[in-house]
């Protein structure tokens, strides 16, 4: 499974990606006065340079040669030859054979929802730096709610994906507040209408952590998503599994203590993210990076309380909300620990011919869900679902093109013109 995800991925960066801009919005046409705002999951964006603007993230060249880094800028990291990016509108589809063929990213999505709904509403995109806080991007997408009523829009709607759903639960929950701030008030959920959740992680998900190890392959280049450049992305530590789901193990495959992946002193005695190789890291960068990686841990832990936190008491739920959860396939959701403790020297091992080769141990390593997010990831908390007038859903989908899934479609479209969109 993983190495048919990584061809796939292989070959969807291969080539050249095309986009939806995001223009600013104008006032309602005649008749128009409701939005339906599409929120893509991770990866859903465009990256381009900030100086020049010339398209970074996806092209043919970077897949292949690249040697440029998709650090966060940020002086404390010291990463060679990173630069500034600037968001590139919605990943649209990439370009296999120019004007032949392509296969597509959200292009189908956006045209779903295009084709169903544009007569009666504006159909925009909300792309957004994936590599960011996630916090940073709740601000954003509340002040683009705020911009589009500003023109006269008076309903809206949310269709997110993925990491996009995850966004749009925070923000619907506590509004446009910083978590060492955040009261659940559903102050979000006051400025919309209806909201849309599809395969999203909100408990999280492996593939963060893995890749803050790995890396992540986009063909011969590892460079621009190395595990350096991962590691400098606040949102991959807050999208990292959460303790609750028993998805860590030891050498036993028992679970380990659950807060004990999120302890800094774990990162540092490991040099695990932005403490790898510290053998070539000054005194300085040391301090730097340790710092780093402890705001990052500490913010995470607050967003992940905030999104496991029971429901606040006195609820009156009023915002019809849609959550799609994939189910049938196999999904990557466990790794296991080689070190008896991880105080003991060791490993991470997250496949399962390997656990067996160095471990003598037999265990599935994965579990019901999308192919990408697990089942149990893809359904709502309890104070989430507590707080929403909840529709869940529950559907034989593949994550990757969700939404190009007639039985998906065919359940957004009944929600959204249901509720006037």
């Amino acid at each position: 499974m993983l190495m048919a995800q990584r061809l796939v991925l292989f070959v969807l960066i291969l080539f050249s990606a095309t986009h939806c801009a995001s223009p600013k919005p104008e006032g309602p046409k005649a008749d128009i006065h409701s939005v339906v705002l599409f929120v893509p999951g991770f990866y859903g964006s465009g990256l381009a340079d900030a100086k020049t603007g010339d398209r970074f993230f996806l092209t043919f060249g970077q897949a292949l040669w690249g040697k440029t880094p998709l650090a966060l800028t940020n002086p404390n990291f010291e990463v060679p030859d990173q630069r500034e990016f600037k968001v590139d509108g919605l990943l649209d589809s990439l370009s296999i054979v120019p004007l032949v063929y392509s296969v597509d990213i959200y292009g189908g999505t956006f045209g779903f929802l295009t084709d169903n709904f544009s007569k009666t509403s504006k159909v925009e995109a909300f792309p957004y730096d994936w590599r960011q806080d996630t916090f940073t991007t709740v601000k954003l997408l509340d002040a683009k709610i705020k911009e589009l009523r500003s023109h006269g829009f008076t309903h809206i709607a949310l269709v997110s994906h993925s990491y996009g759903g995850v966004i749009v639960s925070y923000y619907l929950r506590y509004g446009a507040v910083d978590y060492p701030q955040a009261v659940e008030d559903w102050s979000g959920a006051k400025k919309v209408e209806v909201a849309v959740l599809a395969g999203s992680p909100f408990r999280g998900t492996t593939y963060p952590f893995r890749n803050v190890h790995t890396g992540t392959s986009l063909g011969p280049s590892k460079i621009p998503l190395s595990a350096d450049s991962l590691s400098t992305f606040p949102s991959m530590y807050q999208l990292m599994s959460f303790p609750s789901l028993d998805v860590f193990l030891g050498s036993d495959l028992a679970p380990l203590p659950r807060e004990s992946l999120y302890d800094f002193k774990h990162w540092a005695m490991t040099h695990w993210g932005l403490l790898r190789r510290p053998e070539t890291l000054s005194a300085e960068q040391k301090l730097l990076r340790a710092t780093t990686t402890q705001l990052y841990l500490s913010r995470s832990k607050k967003f992940r309380e905030l999104i496991e936190a029971p429901p606040a008491k006195n609820l009156s739920p009023t915002l019809p909300v849609l959550v799609i959860v994939g189910k049938g396939s196999p999904t990557f959701s466990k790794m296991v620990w080689s070190g008896k403790t991880l105080a003991n020297d060791g490993e991470w091992i997250w496949d399962e011919d390997v656990l067996k080769t160095k471990l003598g141990k037999k265990a599935s390593l994965s579990e019901d869900g999308d192919g990408t997010i697990t089942a149990a990831s893809a359904t709502p908390p309890l104070g989430f679902q507590a707080g929403v007038k909840l529709d869940l859903e529950t559907l034989e989908v593949q994550h990757v093109g969700m939404y190009t899934d007639s039985a998906v479609k065919e359940r957004v479209g009944r929600f959204l013109t249901s509720h006037g969109f």
